[in-house]
């Protein structure tokens, strides 16, 4: 690494840094509030599905329950993960028990008890 190309902002360089990425985050935080606002407003509105006065919302999910009957599985997993929550994928791991004549044979070795060992060459 070359120790040159490093420069360590000052303290009120740093405060400035950070007071600006304070004001960033504000911006995009009230952007995402404007979407979902008017997210949550187009799905309010009415529609009519099938001769029937529905809201967006409810003609939504019923294009993504036809979808997942038709065989499309991002739809059902859509569906299955809004409903259930998201499977998790967790790994059961387990050892083996390991019997206490182990454990035996290898305190037996640790002290120095060769005896049983190598019986079979002489």
């Amino acid at each position: 690494m070359n120790e040159q190309n490093l420069r360590v902002p000052t303290s009120e360089e740093a405060r400035e840094i950070g007071r600006l990425g304070g004001i960033a985050s504000g911006q995009a935080r009230r952007q995402r509030r404007r979407l979902r606002e008017c997210l949550e407003e187009c799905l309010s509105m009415t529609t009519e599905l099938d001769g029937e006065e529905v809201t967006n919302a409810e003609a939504i999910a019923a294009s993504m329950v036809r979808e997942a009957r038709n065989g499309n599985v991002r739809a059902f997993c859509e569906i299955r993960d809004t409903c259930e929550g998201k499977p998790r994928n967790t790994v059961e791991v387990s050892t083996p028990a390991i019997p206490q004549s182990t454990y035996d044979e290898i305190e037996r070795l640790l002290m120095g008890d060769d005896e049983g060992m190598g019986d079979d060459d002489e």
